[in-house]
This record gives structure tokens, sequence and C-alpha cells, in this order.
């Protein structure tokens, strides 16, 4: 396995497991070797037994909780990758993994969580932001959709119409759904900003100035 010939390995290590079949340290590593091999279904069931004979099993919990992940059980993949973490709090990998679940589950904000913990741990990581990003973005979706609910028209709904408006490059649309909000919001952190990165897009620096000096009012 070492040498990166798992399909090798793995027939040798089910006939050691089948003469050792409590030994939870040659379970674990038939598991590793089926997960590499992408056989998830195998590796998710000879890690299973492997937490059965050693609920603490560190390589276990984690195989089995990427196995469940890889074969789209992430509610079954949670409780051993909470393990793992529970046990070592920096495994990197486990935390990427968690949160892919919790993000598959709608648990959008326990998702980003797990993977700002990642990101504080590998910042250079793409994979990390991606996840990172992913999970901000549908945060911010079901806010909306929880504000269109509760308050749709109300100054916030415009101001966060306004906000989708401006990253869509929509500068009339963002600009009248800031002027919507503050018609009945005095204060609005940002609005005054927003508009004047609105004139600044459009070629009117001057008006610019004026609503960057409104943002900065008392």
């Amino acid at each position: 396995m070492v040498a990166g010939k798992v399909e090798e390995a793995i027939p040798i290590y089910q006939e050691l497991a089948r003469a050792h079949p409590n030994d939870a340290a040659m379970l674990a590593n038939l598991s590793v070797a089926e997960f590499k091999a992408k056989r998830y279904r195998d590796a998710a069931i000879d890690a299973a037994s492997v937490v059965k004979l050693q609920p603490n099993s560190l390589a276990g919990n984690l195989i089995l909780g990427s196995s469940y992940l890889e074969i789209g059980k992430p509610s079954l993949a949670v409780p051993p990758l909470e393990t793992v973490l529970a046990m070592q709090p920096q495994e990197r990998n486990a935390l990427m993994m968690l949160g892919e679940s919790l993000f598959r589950l709608g648990r959008y904000e326990d998702a980003a969580g797990n993977f700002e913990k990642a990101r504080q741990l590998a910042p250079d990581n793409p994979k990390v932001w991606y996840g990172l990003g992913r999970a901000f973005e549908a945060l911010s979706e079901s806010a909306f959709h929880q504000l269109d609910s509760a308050a749709a028209e109300s100054p916030y709904w415009h101001a966060l119409q306004a906000d989708l408006c401006l990253t869509q490059r929509r500068y009339g649309s963002a600009f009248a759904h800031y002027h919507r909000a503050l018609e009945e919001l005095a204060v609005l952190p940002g609005a005054h900003a927003a508009l004047a990165t609105i004139y600044q897009r459009t070629g009117h620096s001057e008006w610019a100035r004026v609503e960057e000096q409104r943002e900065h009012q008392p």
C-alpha cells in the first residue's frame, strides 16, 4: 500500500482480516486501502467494524466519515467526523469533510464555521476557500429568502436587493433600491458608500465624493 498498489494490497489485507477478525488495526488498514482504491462502500463497512471494536479509533472514524460522504450519506458522515475532531480539533481533513457534510444537510452556518477553522490551518488551500465561499453564499441566499418572507418591500429588503444588484453590476437597479431604502431609513450603514461606488463606476466622480461624505457623517 505504501508503494501505491492499493488494489494488490486489498486482497492481502482481506485475508489477514479474516484470520484476525478482532484486530482493529488490520481492519483499519483494509478500510484505508479500500478508500484509496475508491471502494467507498467497502471502506465504510470495514471502518464501521473498526469503530465497533474501538469506538475512539481515529483512523476508523476518519475513514468511516469520509466514506459516508463519498457515497452521498452526509448525515451518517457527521458523527464519526465529530468524533475525530473531539480527539484532534485541528484535523484539517476532518474539518473540511465535516463542513461539506453539514453544507449538504443545509446547515450552512455550521458548515461555514468548520471551513473557517480549516482556513486558519490552511490559508493557501483553494478547496477550503471554495467551501467557505459556497457556505457564505448559501447563508446569504437563505437570509434573503427569510427576509423576503418576513418583510418584503421593507427598507432592509431593498438594501439587500441593492447589494445583490451592485455585485451583478446592475447599477440602475442598485441605485433605485438604495434610494428606496434610504427614503425610510435615514441611517443605513454602507448605503452611501455603495452609492458612491455606483457614481464612481458610471463616471460621476463629483457625486461620488458627496456620497462618501454622507457615509461618514455622524
